[in-house]
């Protein structure tokens, strides 16, 4: 597959189609403090140059501003989004500024951030990390673009978010050098109707534009290479090669323009599958020869196969998205999935006391060794023949305490250095993972009972695999 952006003087010609629009951007974006603008819509049908506009004008205004880009279809939710945007803010720099300030305000801004699960926390430590770096945040302004924000993944509405980041500056009044960039394929999709919201909107392409942008992208590509590669007989090569992708963006359009419309997305991957079909016959021969191999000559010839359906895709996916994390599952960090460390060792303890039998908590989860090496309860155990698995039940609600006695008890054994204490801040990630729905809160049906019990939301599969991550043998801990 191609890159989706072009290169060299192919990206001047597409940004030129876009110039009304980027003169509209820098009205509005510009890094000198007090002509930022707080808060910009960009709206726009799909493929119609929005993100490619505002990358080039990232290049324009890079040296006095720091430029946070975010795609919302790859983090989920409003809490990952503002985890996100704190810690690319701070920095190595910042970072070095607040251990300097003081240490221990730099590890409780760290560990804010991976509890920041809302707006309200998100201002706590926006606001500290404002107060303590004035001088840094003086130096350079800070564009923030959430890009797709109408497509964010999760429960949570965008609308919502949208509304909080666009009056931010009324309730932090020091960041007025902060812009937060909304951009939004669905037109009036974030409902924010206020005048003083100011809107750059991005129509689709012509057909001309849109055969023009299509021809610079191949001709950007790692297509151009083959198709160079192919003519070895060729006289003039940049010639022949910008004829051929040229007539062949024409006849890709002209044959799928009920299926392209004006996404050059669609375009692209259609391109993809019938490229070999081109390139092919000009490879053999080694040049262009007219009504032989030229791209005319080949499309009357293939007439059948680009009229049907197999060059349309057939999958709703976006191939541009890979939602899984690039390392293999053997170098995947305990920062994976968003969640920390102490949460996943939360869940594990979750995990435990819902499929392990509270009779047996003495001989699984004690610190003396003499008791979790007894042999002769462990043969007792297991000497019923009509014991069933524990992890093929349901999951059994447990109050919180002994959530919170087996946690101590792991974490402990396999993190000595650091400590769980049952403050607000372990509550916080409780009712995180709560809202998340890996922890449940278990209805007994006794309206007469005032203890609140849970239970655990996630799979053996998911257990084992947050296990893993952390380290801890979670199938130790089960008598079968």
């Amino acid at each position: 597959m191609p890159s989706k952006s072009c290169t060299g003087s192919n990206k001047a010609d597409a940004l030129m189609l876009r110039s009304q629009e980027l003169f509209h951007l820098t009205c509005h974006i510009q890094p000198s403090k007090g002509l930022l603008s707080p808060v910009l819509i960009v709206e726009g049908v799909r493929s119609s140059g929005k993100t490619f506009t505002l990358n080039e004008l990232r290049k324009i205004v890079s040296a006095q501003s720091k430029w946070i880009d975010l795609d919302c279809r790859r983090v989920y939710g409003i809490r990952g989004i503002l985890q996100r945007f704190l810690v690319r803010i701070l920095n190595a720099e910042l970072q070095a500024i607040l251990n300097e300030y003081d240490p221990a305000l730099a590890q409780q801004i760290k560990d804010r951030i991976e509890l920041c699960d809302g707006i309200s926390s998100f201002i706590w430590t926006l606001e500290v990390l404002l107060e303590v770096g004035s001088k840094y945040f003086d130096c350079y302004s800070h564009i923030f673009v959430l890009d797709h924000i109408d497509q964010m993944l999760g429960n949570d509405s965008p609308v919502v978010l949208a509304t909080a980041l666009a009056r931010l500056h009324e309730q932090v009044p020091k960041c007025d050098n902060f812009c937060f960039v909304f951009v939004a394929s669905s037109p009036n999709s974030l409902d924010l109707t206020s005048l003083s919201l100011p809107h750059v909107f991005f129509p689709a392409y012509t057909y001309d534009q849109l055969n023009k942008v299509l021809y610079l992208r191949l001709m950007a590509s790692g297509w151009r290479t083959k198709v160079e590669e192919s003519l070895w007989k060729s006289q003039d090569l940049a010639k022949d090669t910008g004829i051929f992708f040229k007539t062949l963006s024409s006849l890709l359009l002209e044959s799928f323009s009920f299926y392209i419309g004006s996404d050059v997305d669609l375009a692209i991957h259609a391109f993809d599958r019938l490229f070999p079909h081109f390139v092919e016959p000009i490879a053999r021969v080694g040049s262009i020869v007219n009504g032989v191999n030229d791209p005319t000559a080949v499309y009357n010839a293939n007439r059948k196969l680009l009229q049907s359906e197999w060059a349309i895709r057939d999958t709703f996916v976006d191939e541009g998205i890979n939602l899984e994390n690039e390392d293999t599952n053997e170098n995947r960090s305990v920062e994976s999935y968003d969640i920390t460390l102490k949460a996943k060792y939360i869940i594990i303890a979750a995990y435990l006391a819902s499929f392990t039998d509270s009779r047996y908590d003495l001989m699984l989860f004690s610190k003396t060794n003499e008791v979790r090496a007894n042999s002769k309860l462990h043969r007792k155990i297991r000497s019923n023949k009509f014991s069933v698995n524990s992890k093929m039940l349901q999951p059994q609600p447990f109050p919180l305490e002994r959530l919170l006695a087996i946690l101590h008890a792991i974490y402990h054994e396999d993190v000595p250095e650091d400590d769980v204490n049952s403050d607000v801040l372990l509550l916080t990630q409780l009712n995180t993972l709560a809202s998340l729905k890996l922890i449940l809160r278990a209805t007994t049906g006794d309206s007469l009972t005032t203890s609140l019990r849970w239970k655990c939301n996630v799979n053996w599969t998911v257990a084992k695999k947050f296990a893993d991550d952390v380290g801890f043998e979670i199938q130790n801990y089960f008598i079968e």
